[in-house]
């Protein structure tokens, strides 16, 4: 079984799609299952690999959007058996019907939460017009929709798309972590955010509630914003510190941050800037980190936060992480999306005592570790695509109407 992984982008400017579709593709390599990846190329791919190197096709136009006729011709040859569409709302899905009807071959699409309600009302008038043009024969046309949970297969069919939808989560590798030199031991605590920086997210909420805070109350607290820029956000994030008075920093970063950072105490910046994080750099970030931060509106199922309580982190979010369980695990505080509410829950967070806080985090792994690990995702996803290509009963996570 050839499968085809299809995204618009293999860097980290695709958020946690490109980062989900390239694990995603590597554990079920693991499985034998013969998975290529084809991307834009947008100057190469800054996520590390997992043993999985993406096929980059050049750019043959911009308009409507990036599009590349190297990655039809590639794609249309002979030989693959299914495709995998990661995300909505480009080229690919421009693409991939056409290319379906010239092989034969089905595909499967996951929108990683872009059907969501807050998704299709962003830059809605856009989105309307691709779904007259385009959009809505590739889902239409697909074999199954992918949903990351109950609450996204629920958007789905909330649109009038009646095809089969699978509901498998995304999964998260279990670090190895140690704590014995770490920021969370011997340096001010740190409030921590992790990804794209996006109004989808939430930040400018998560800073006005930082600032409603009486001093004594995040008094030993650093609030770090890490991640990558998108469309000038980290901009109009630094404009609104200004604007509330809040001292930030973005003088350093990767690892002469870290080191700068176990040695602030007493400094006067409490927000930082430090740019984006991947491989060790991530991985010794979330080690540092006391708690972790996602006060999104608009969510799939979340990667930040599954590595976060990877790394045995209490996490504050709002429902539209679709991430409920971590309530009943104990692993989480739930806030709405206001900034009131968002300022109670971090009230709330920095009133626990380290020992409260540790068991939070604890629990968050034991979650991930019990419903969110790779090896069972792939084996689900597998018997989906022998189930589109091969026929049969459809397994338990495939819900057809």
């Amino acid at each position: 079984m050839r499968v085809a992984y299809i995204s618009n982008s293999a860097k980290s400017d695709g958020g946690g799609v490109s980062i989900a579709m390239l694990d995603l593709a590597a554990s079920i390599v693991k499985k034998g299952t013969d998975i290529e990846v084809h991307a834009l190329d947008t100057s190469g791919t800054d996520i590390p690999s997992q043993g999985i190197e993406p096929q980059l096709h050049a750019i043959s136009g911009r308009f409507p959007f990036p599009h590349s006729a190297d990655m039809r011709k590639s794609l249309a040859r002979d030989g693959i058996d299914l495709m995998h569409v990661h995300g909505l709302w480009s080229f690919p899905s421009l693409a991939v019907p056409k290319i379906g009807m010239t092989t034969g071959a089905p595909w499967i699409i996951s929108p990683h939460g872009m059907l969501d309600p807050w998704a299709l009302q962003n830059s809605r008038w856009k989105k309307q017009i691709a779904r007259l043009l385009f959009e809505n024969r590739h889902l239409e046309k697909a074999s199954c929709l992918h949903a990351l949970c109950e609450s996204e297969a629920e958007s789905i069919r909330s649109i009038g798309l009646t095809n089969p939808i699978c509901t498998i989560p995304n999964g998260v590798q279990l670090p190895n972590i140690s704590r014995t030199e770490t920021q969370r031991e011997i340096g001010p605590n740190l409030l921590l955010f992790l990804g794209r920086l996006h109004p989808k997210k939430g930040l400018e909420n998560a800073l006005r509630a930082w600032r409603s805070l009486e001093t004594s109350r995040r008094a030993g607290w650093n609030f770090v914003i890490a991640g990558w820029d998108q469309g000038g956000h980290e901009a109009e994030l630094k404009d609104l510190c200004d604007e509330l008075e809040i001292v930030w920093n973005d003088q350093n970063q990767g690892t002469e941050f870290l080191d700068r950072l176990m040695s602030a105490t007493g400094s006067e910046s409490q927000v930082f800037f430090p740019g984006p994080f991947f491989g060790n750099e991530k991985a010794r970030l979330l080690q540092s980190a006391n708690a972790f931060i996602l006060p999104s509106f608009s969510e799939g199922l979340p990667m930040a936060v599954l590595e976060a309580w990877a790394y045995e982190l209490p996490v504050v979010l709002t429902k539209h992480c679709n991430l409920e369980i971590g309530l009943e695990y104990n692993a989480a505080i739930s806030v709405e999306t206001e900034p009131i509410s968002i300022s109670n829950g971090l009230d709330e967070l920095f009133s626990l005592s380290d020992a409260q806080r540790s068991s939070m985090g604890k629990a968050g792994r034991d979650l991930v570790a019990n419903h969110f690990s790779w090896d069972s995702v792939a084996k689900d996803m597998i018997g989906v695509y022998e189930w589109i290509i091969g026929g049969g009963p459809a397994p338990p996570c495939v819900v057809e109407e």
